[in-house]
């Protein structure tokens, strides 16, 4: 691997694995959010 290729040399780079868990959370979060601002939207609505 070049050292271009991992940005911090410090870090071992991830594996597959890692990196679709990584990836996983952050498709999580992002679900979560949007249905958080889906469901404040519903209660402003009916209100």
């Amino acid at each position: 691997m070049r050292p271009a290729d991992n940005p911090n040399p410090e870090l071992p780079p991830l594996t597959e694995k890692q990196a679709a868990v990584e990836i996983g959370k952050i498709i999580a979060r992002r679900l979560a959010a949007q249905h958080h601002a889906e469901e404040q939207r519903k209660r402003e609505a009916a209100s």
